[in-house]
C-alpha cells in the first residue's frame, strides 16, 4: 500500500511497564490524533504528521479498529486489526524516537481470489491473469492471449541459456566480453562498463533477471544466437527511427525485419528520444501469454537468478520465491513462482495489463498482486 521510510539500522527494544515501546507507539499511531511527539524530527521532515495520520486512517478504513502488534523479530511486527492484518517494521533511535517506519500491504481476513479477480476486471486496459497450483490451473482470464510483457521476456532467455549450458556442458564461469555494439540503454549498469570487459555468463544472467539489465540481456541473446528482438533494437524501433522507416518495417516479412533491425541498431544510441506515453505496444513488444510465462518460470523455478530480487516478498520466509516482471508506458507484468515450505503447493502467478491509450494503474495492480501473494503466504488458497 505505502512504503514510508527506513532511515536507521539501529534498534532498541525498550520496555515500559513490561510492554515494548514499539507496541505503545503502534497503538498511538492508529488510535490518537496527536502523534508527532513519538517521531524524530528528521523523520517528520520527510513524512509530516498529517501524512502519517492519513496513512493511519487508510489502514483503519480497510482493516477496521486497531487491536495489537505481534512481535516477529526485533523491529518486525504483524499488526492486528478488527478485519485483518498487515506487516510492519519500526526503528527507534537512542532517544526512543521513531526514525524508521514501514507498513506493508493489508491482508483482510475475508479477502479471496474471487474478490481480487472482481476488482481486477474493472481496471482500464486489456488484462491477462493466470495462477496455477502444482501445475494445475487455479484461475485465469485471457490467459492464452499474447500481450506485451516488456522485460518479462527475459525469462525465456534465461531458460534457453540453462538449456544450452546443460546440453553443451558449459560452465557458469565461462567468460564473455562486453561489446560496444551490444550496449544498450538502461535499466541496468553494464552499458557503462568499458568495452571488452570480461564477465561470466552467470553474472550476465544474474544482472538480466535481478535488475533487468538490458545490456546483459543483449549479450546473452547474441551468445545464444536466438531469434529474439534485442533491447537495443527495440529502443530504436520505438523511439529511434522515422515514421516512414517504421511503417516500412512493419509491412516487411520476418526475414527483412531482422535485417532492418540490425541496421537500425548500428546507429548512435544518443539519437533515441523515448516517450512516457504508450508507444506501439500492440505491434512492437515482446508478446507472451500469462500461461506461457507461468510455464517458463515453473520450468526454471530452482534457478537462483530468480530469487535475487523478489519485490513484496520476505525471501527468507519462503522455500521457493522467484520473480521477473516487465514494464514500460502502457505495459505492466508481474510473474512469480512461490512455495512456502517443503511440502507446500507450488504456485505460479502471472498478471499482465496493457493500455495503448495511457499508463496503467501500477499502484492498484501492485496491490492486487500483493493480496494474492498474501493469500498464498497465509495458506488461504
Amino acid at each position: 500500500m505505502r512504503m514510508v521510510i527506513l532511515l536507521s539500522i539501529f534498534f532498541t527494544n525498550f520496555l515500559v511497564l513490561g510492554v515494548p515501546m514499539e507496541m505503545q507507539y503502534y497503538k498511538k499511531i492508529f488510535t490518537e490524533t496527536k502523534i508527532s511527539d513519538i517521531f524524530d524530527e528528521s523523520f517528520l521532515k520527510v513524512v509530516p504528521e498529517e501524512k502519517l495520520l492519513k496513512i493511519s486512517k487508510d489502514y483503519t478504513e480497510k482493516l477496521g479498529e486497531y487491536k495489537t502488534a505481534i512481535l516477529n523479530t526485533p523491529g518486525s511486527y504483524t499488526l492486528v486489526f478488527d478485519k485483518g492484518t498487515t506487516p510492519s517494521k519500526i526503528t527507534l533511535d537512542q532517544n526512543q524516537k521513531i526514525v524508521g517506519l514501514w507498513f506493508g500491504h493489508p491482508l483482510a481476513n475475508d479477502d479471496s481470489i474471487q474478490k481480487i479477480f472482481d476488482e481486477l476486471v474493472k481496471l482500464d486496459g486489456k488484462i491477462s491473469l493466470y495462477i496455477s497450483k502444482n501445475g494445475v490451473s487455479l484461475i485465469g482470464k485471457s490467459e492464452n492471449e499474447k500481450m506485451g510483457v516488456g522485460s518479462a521476456f527475459k525469462l525465456e532467455v534465461l531458460k534457453k541459456l540453462v538449456e544450452k549450458m546443460e546440453k553443451d556442458n558449459i560452465s557458469s564461469e565461462k567468460i564473455l566480453y562486453i561489446k560496444e555494439s551490444l550496449k544498450t540503454l538502461p535499466s541496468g549498469m553494464l552499458h557503462s562498463w568499458p568495452d571488452k570487459s570480461p564477465v561470466t555468463i552467470q553474472t550476465l544472467a544474474n544482472l538480466m533477471i535481478s535488475i533487468s539489465d538490458n545490456t546483459a540481456t543483449d549479450h546473452l541473446i547474441d551468445y545464444l544466437n536466438i531469434d529474439t528482438i534485442k533491447t537495443r533494437e527495440m529502443f530504436f524501433l520505438k523511439w529511434g527511427v522515422s515514421k516512414e522507416e517504421l511503417d516500412d518495417y512493419l509491412k516487411s516479412d520476418e526475414k527483412t525485419k531482422k535485417i532492418k533491425r540490425e541496421k537500425f541498431a548500428q546507429r548512435d544510441l544518443s539519437t533515441i528520444k523515448s516517450s512516457t506515453a504508450p508507444t506501439y505496444i500492440e505491434r512492437l513488444e515482446w508478446f507472451y501469454s500469462t500461461k506461457e510465462l507461468c510455464s517458463l518460470i515453473s520450468s526454471i523455478k530452482d534457478r537462483k537468478e530468480l530469487s535475487i530480487n523478489t519485490p513484496f516478498i520476505e525471501r527468507k520466509n519462503w522455500k521457493i520465491a522467484g520473480f521477473k516482471g516487465g514494464s514500460e508506458p502502457g505495459v505492466l507484468n508481474y510473474t512469480y513462482i512461490l512455495q512456502k515450505k517443503d511440502k507446500s503447493p507450488i504456485f505460479a502467478l502471472s498478471l499482465t495489463v496493457n493500455n495503448s491509450q495511457k499508463g496503467v494503474d501500477t499502484a492498484k495492480i501492485t496491490e492486487l498482486v500483493v493480496r494474492v501473494i498474501n493469500l498464498i503466504d497465509s495458506e488461504k488458497i
